[in-house]
């Protein structure tokens, strides 16, 4: 992994959690789990806070290209 590509994904991940340790909140709502939004599934799913996918017809149905880390986290 490149260095710069790494420092880009710590930090997405504290801005996340910066997001994510926000009082009251229970539900995230996101329109992707591709690339980096990946990661704040992840983070949504260790919080324990509810996950809710809305596809709105991009490209969520492109399943066929083969997923593999670090982009893609195995979430379930």
């Amino acid at each position: 992994i490149k260095e710069t590509y790494l420092k880009k994904i710590i930090f997405i991940s504290r801005q996340y959690k910066l997001i994510l340790n926000r009082p009251n909140l229970k539900v995230v709502f996101v329109q992707s789990f591709d690339g980096h939004y990946s990661l704040l599934c992840y983070l949504v799913k260790v919080k324990n806070l509810k996950l809710n996918l809305i596809e709105e017809g991009t490209a969520t149905y492109q399943l066929e290209k083969k997923l593999e880390p670090p982009l893609y986290l195995k979430l379930f």
